[in-house]
Protein backbone atom coordinates (compact mmCIF):
# COMPACT_ATOMS: atom_id res chain seq x y z
CA UNK A 1 0.00 0.00 0.00
CA UNK A 2 2.92 2.12 0.66
CA UNK A 3 4.31 1.95 -2.91
CA UNK A 4 0.61 2.59 -4.23
CA UNK A 5 1.12 5.92 -2.51
CA UNK A 6 4.48 6.93 -3.76
CA UNK A 7 3.50 7.04 -7.47
CA UNK A 8 1.79 10.28 -7.76
CA UNK A 9 4.76 11.56 -6.23
CA UNK A 10 7.16 10.04 -8.80
CA UNK A 11 4.91 11.26 -11.64
CA UNK A 12 5.13 14.35 -10.21
CA UNK A 13 9.02 14.54 -10.08
CA UNK A 14 8.94 13.15 -13.46
CA UNK A 15 6.74 15.40 -15.03
CA UNK A 16 9.27 18.20 -13.55
CA UNK A 17 12.14 16.53 -14.77
CA UNK A 18 10.99 16.19 -18.76
CA UNK A 19 9.44 19.96 -18.89
CA UNK A 20 12.43 21.21 -17.17
CA UNK A 21 14.48 19.89 -20.07
CA UNK A 22 11.83 20.72 -22.72
CA UNK A 23 12.96 24.70 -22.89
CA UNK A 24 10.67 26.27 -24.67
CA UNK A 25 10.71 29.94 -25.31
CA UNK A 26 8.79 32.91 -26.98
CA UNK A 27 11.90 34.61 -28.43
CA UNK A 28 11.79 34.63 -32.26
CA UNK A 29 15.22 33.04 -33.48
CA UNK A 30 17.31 35.54 -35.69
CA UNK A 31 17.44 34.61 -38.94
CA UNK A 32 18.86 35.79 -42.03
CA UNK A 33 16.31 37.57 -43.91
CA UNK A 34 18.13 37.97 -46.97
CA UNK A 35 18.16 34.04 -47.65
CA UNK A 36 14.64 33.82 -46.64
CA UNK A 37 13.24 37.12 -48.72
CA UNK A 38 11.88 35.16 -51.78
CA UNK A 39 8.14 36.07 -52.20
CA UNK A 40 6.03 37.49 -55.49
CA UNK A 41 2.09 37.50 -55.03
CA UNK A 42 -0.70 39.28 -56.06
CA UNK A 43 -4.22 38.96 -57.08
CA UNK A 44 -4.99 38.43 -61.04
CA UNK A 45 -8.63 39.51 -62.17
CA UNK A 46 -9.42 38.62 -58.89
CA UNK A 47 -7.61 35.34 -58.30
CA UNK A 48 -4.88 34.69 -56.08
CA UNK A 49 -1.24 34.50 -57.59
CA UNK A 50 1.81 33.15 -55.97
CA UNK A 51 5.11 32.58 -57.36
CA UNK A 52 6.26 29.08 -56.53
CA UNK A 53 8.41 28.14 -59.42
CA UNK A 54 11.31 31.15 -59.25
CA UNK A 55 11.10 34.51 -57.68
CA UNK A 56 14.15 37.07 -58.09
CA UNK A 57 15.50 40.38 -58.62
CA UNK A 58 18.65 41.72 -60.50
CA UNK A 59 20.06 45.32 -60.62
CA UNK A 60 22.19 46.72 -63.07
CA UNK A 61 23.45 50.40 -64.45
CA UNK A 62 19.84 51.54 -62.45
CA UNK A 63 17.38 49.49 -64.05
CA UNK A 64 15.84 47.05 -61.54
CA UNK A 65 13.69 43.84 -62.72
CA UNK A 66 11.53 41.66 -60.55
CA UNK A 67 10.22 39.05 -61.60
CA UNK A 68 8.50 36.06 -59.85
CA UNK A 69 6.45 32.71 -62.14
CA UNK A 70 4.57 29.72 -60.83
CA UNK A 71 4.49 26.47 -62.46
CA UNK A 72 2.02 26.79 -64.79
CA UNK A 73 3.85 29.41 -66.91
CA UNK A 74 2.30 32.35 -65.39
CA UNK A 75 4.42 35.22 -65.24
CA UNK A 76 4.56 39.01 -63.12
CA UNK A 77 7.74 41.33 -64.16
CA UNK A 78 8.50 44.75 -62.58
CA UNK A 79 10.91 47.01 -64.62
CA UNK A 80 12.41 50.38 -63.17
CA UNK A 81 14.72 52.47 -65.31
CA UNK A 82 17.03 55.37 -63.75
CA UNK A 83 16.38 53.89 -60.35
CA UNK A 84 19.43 55.18 -57.71
CA UNK A 85 19.24 53.04 -54.69
CA UNK A 86 20.92 55.34 -52.22
CA UNK A 87 18.92 57.19 -50.27
CA UNK A 88 15.56 56.43 -47.99
CA UNK A 89 12.68 53.98 -48.97
CA UNK A 90 9.70 54.07 -49.47
CA UNK A 91 9.69 55.47 -52.87
CA UNK A 92 6.80 55.06 -55.25
CA UNK A 93 7.24 54.79 -59.08
CA UNK A 94 4.36 55.23 -61.80
CA UNK A 95 4.09 52.34 -64.32
CA UNK A 96 2.58 54.01 -67.27
CA UNK A 97 4.56 57.45 -68.33
CA UNK A 98 6.96 55.96 -71.38
CA UNK A 99 9.81 58.67 -72.07
CA UNK A 100 9.33 59.69 -68.39
CA UNK A 101 12.58 59.23 -66.03
CA UNK A 102 12.23 57.26 -63.00
CA UNK A 103 9.47 55.01 -64.70
CA UNK A 104 9.03 51.36 -65.70
CA UNK A 105 6.54 48.94 -66.81
CA UNK A 106 4.71 45.56 -65.84
CA UNK A 107 4.19 42.76 -67.61
CA UNK A 108 1.95 39.60 -67.05
CA UNK A 109 2.72 36.50 -69.17
CA UNK A 110 -0.28 33.57 -69.23
CA UNK A 111 -0.61 30.57 -70.67
CA UNK A 112 -3.05 30.62 -73.96
CA UNK A 113 -2.82 27.16 -75.47
CA UNK A 114 0.38 23.96 -75.10
CA UNK A 115 2.65 26.20 -77.24
CA UNK A 116 1.71 29.87 -77.12
CA UNK A 117 1.47 32.43 -74.31
CA UNK A 118 -0.46 35.77 -73.77
CA UNK A 119 1.66 38.79 -73.09
CA UNK A 120 -0.17 41.70 -71.16
CA UNK A 121 1.60 44.99 -70.57
CA UNK A 122 1.89 48.39 -69.15
CA UNK A 123 4.38 49.44 -71.66
CA UNK A 124 3.82 51.83 -74.91
CA UNK A 125 0.79 53.63 -73.04
CA UNK A 126 -1.20 50.18 -72.54
CA UNK A 127 -2.16 50.41 -68.65
CA UNK A 128 -1.58 52.22 -65.85
CA UNK A 129 -0.20 51.23 -62.39
CA UNK A 130 2.01 51.89 -59.57
CA UNK A 131 5.17 49.89 -57.34
CA UNK A 132 6.32 51.30 -54.03
CA UNK A 133 9.62 49.64 -53.27
CA UNK A 134 9.73 49.65 -49.68
CA UNK A 135 13.36 48.86 -48.49
CA UNK A 136 16.21 48.25 -50.88
CA UNK A 137 19.61 46.81 -50.29
CA UNK A 138 22.98 45.35 -52.73
CA UNK A 139 21.16 42.21 -51.51
CA UNK A 140 17.69 42.07 -51.52
CA UNK A 141 14.37 44.68 -52.61
CA UNK A 142 11.32 44.52 -51.30
CA UNK A 143 7.61 46.24 -52.19
CA UNK A 144 3.90 46.55 -53.10
CA UNK A 145 2.91 47.03 -56.71
CA UNK A 146 -0.68 47.50 -59.20
CA UNK A 147 -1.17 47.40 -62.46
CA UNK A 148 -4.21 47.04 -65.25
CA UNK A 149 -2.41 45.95 -68.64
CA UNK A 150 -3.73 45.70 -71.96
CA UNK A 151 -2.45 42.31 -74.44
CA UNK A 152 0.17 43.53 -76.44
CA UNK A 153 -1.41 41.61 -79.62
CA UNK A 154 -4.77 41.61 -81.29
CA UNK A 155 -7.21 43.79 -81.58
CA UNK A 156 -9.72 45.45 -78.60
CA UNK A 157 -8.90 46.13 -75.05
CA UNK A 158 -8.52 42.83 -73.15
CA UNK A 159 -7.18 43.97 -70.01
CA UNK A 160 -5.64 42.37 -67.03
CA UNK A 161 -5.83 43.80 -63.68
CA UNK A 162 -3.27 42.83 -61.01
CA UNK A 163 -3.78 44.19 -57.23
CA UNK A 164 -2.44 43.65 -53.90
CA UNK A 165 0.95 42.75 -55.27
CA UNK A 166 3.86 42.25 -52.60
CA UNK A 167 7.39 41.10 -53.77
CA UNK A 168 10.62 40.29 -51.83
CA UNK A 169 13.70 38.88 -53.65
CA UNK A 170 17.43 38.74 -53.38
CA UNK A 171 19.25 41.19 -55.31
CA UNK A 172 21.49 39.31 -58.19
Amino acid sequence: MQKAREWPSLLAVAAALIAGACHYSNDVIPQDSDALAQLLTANINNSAFRAQASVSASYKNEVLTVMGGDGDAQRVTITLYNIDRSGSWPRTFRLDLPGVSNVGFAQYTEPYSLTSYRFYSTAAARGVGSVTITAFSPTKVEGTFSFVAQLTEGVGAVLVNVTDGMFAAPVK
